[in-house]
């Protein structure tokens, strides 16, 4: 019985994930733009790790993350970054 409603719990998981990735653009690749605001370079700090953070999701979703756009920061960070991440639902994902 526990087996039973382990396998019943993961179905359902997956049908739930189904009907939140049905969006008209779902299944699309996504094009990810990062800009810091005001903040100077503790806000382009916290933006490359922003991209980190978004480049590793990507990964393990197993999506190909493409940096299409990158302008370094003046003294750390970036002022600017734009990634194209390719698969199977990465705009739903994002």
């Amino acid at each position: 019985l526990e087996e039973e409603v382990i396998q019943f719990k993961e179905k359902m998981d997956q049908y739930e994930l189904q009907l939140l990735l049905d969006g008209p653009h779902d299944a699309n690749n996504a094009i990810l733009e990062l800009h810091p605001g005001a903040g100077g370079t503790e806000s382009q700090d916290w933006a490359s790790m922003l991209l980190r953070m978004y480049q590793r999701y990507g990964e393990q979703k197993g999506f190909k993350v493409e940096t299409v756009d990158y302008l370094p920061g003046d003294e750390a960070g970036v002022k600017s970054v734009t990634l194209l991440i390719k698969g199977h639902n990465a705009y739903g994902y994002l």
